[in-house]
């Protein structure tokens, strides 16, 4: 995250200027525009694909102020990405209107805070199963929002990284087929020999050889990969994540370091950031980690796309150990 900060620091001057003062749609615009975005992405754990140019383009004096290091500016950019993000989103399968939809997520985000008057701990978990039923409702109504708005997965963990949290989707085990490589044996018969005699007398050798190959198809196996626990959204048509907890992700002084500037804090530095304020928040449920921690971990939900993509990441391993095991 803090190489985010690194890059703005190091680059946005002059991305800025060519923003300012290059014409619209040049390549060097382009570039500026879409290099600003992958840092933005770096300091703030949000896919490129969620983020509109109006990002960049309408949020300048905040990114300026985050190059610095400014641990406010960073948190005021998360809530613009949040927002960004949900007026873009793609509804395909809802009456639910963009602005309808943000309304709905600004709202459970003054609940969070009313939760958490004195902030959240980084690494926090807010889940079903906790013995807080105020938790238990709010990821209710999470899950229910998520239905109603037929939100994709990399949706959910798009507006969620605007939110400040990592979503901890549900799973379940997941029924597939698993296909052994066919064996094939390949057979060599020589079939003739042939004696070629040479001026002075010197003979030569040669093989006639028949090559043929026997294919044996691979045995299938039925096995089981944990996939995304799947429900049917509430138009009906489509299906949809469940979220079984959120973990809260270091806030703006966590990933405010740069070698750059003498705004930031040291690296690897702490967060006990709130939802709006960064004050000091309760004790998590478990000893907090560190932001890179808490990175690490941010990472592994957000290469998670649908139940299908993990399905298939298995199958391509299990194939590998195989094709192994029959050589």
């Amino acid at each position: 995250m803090t190489q985010g900060v690194e890059t703005l620091a190091k680059d946005w001057d002059n991305w800025s200027d060519i923003l300012q003062n290059s014409t619209e749609g040049s390549e060097e615009y382009y570039n500026a525009l879409t290099n600003t975005k992958n840092a933005l992405s770096d300091l703030l754990g949000i896919s490129t694909e969620f983020m509109s140019p109006d990002l960049v383009l309408n949020n300048m004096d905040l990114i300026s102020q985050a190059a610095t290091g400014d641990a406010e500016a960073i948190d005021q950019l998360r809530q613009a990405a949040l927002e960004d993000i949900i007026l873009h989103l793609e509804l395909d399968d809802t009456e639910l209107t963009n602005g309808e939809l943000l309304d709905r997520v600004l709202a459970l985000q003054a609940e969070l805070d009313a939760m958490f008057p004195n902030g959240i701990e980084v690494g926090t978990n807010i889940d079903m199963s906790g013995m807080d039923a105020g938790e238990a409702e709010f990821i209710d109504k999470l899950n229910s929002l998520i239905s109603e708005a037929g939100m994709s997965a990399s949706q959910v963990n798009a507006m969620l990284a605007g939110m400040g949290f990592t979503a901890n989707f549900a799973s379940e085990p997941q029924k597939v087929m698993i296909q052994e490589p066919d064996k094939v044996t390949t057979h060599h018969r020589i079939t003739n020999r042939n004696v070629t005699e040479m001026e002075g007398g010197a003979k030569v050798e040669e093989w006639d050889e028949e090559t043929t190959t026997e294919t044996t198809p691979g045995a299938v196996h039925e096995g089981e990969v944990d996939a995304y626990s799947l429900e049917t959204s509430e138009p009906g048509t489509t299906v949809v994540p469940q979220i079984n907890s959120i973990t809260r992700r270091a806030s703006g002084s966590a990933n405010n370091y740069s070698s750059h500037n003498a705004g930031g804090g040291s690296p690897g530095g702490g967060s006990k950031g709130g939802g709006g304020g960064g004050k000091k928040g309760k004790s998590p449920k478990s000893a907090s980690p560190t932001a890179a921690d808490v990175e690490d971990h941010t990472k592994v939900y957000e290469e998670e796309v649908d139940r299908y993509h993990v399905i298939n990441r298995e199958l391509e391993r299990q194939g590998r150990i195989l094709t192994k095991i029959g050589h």
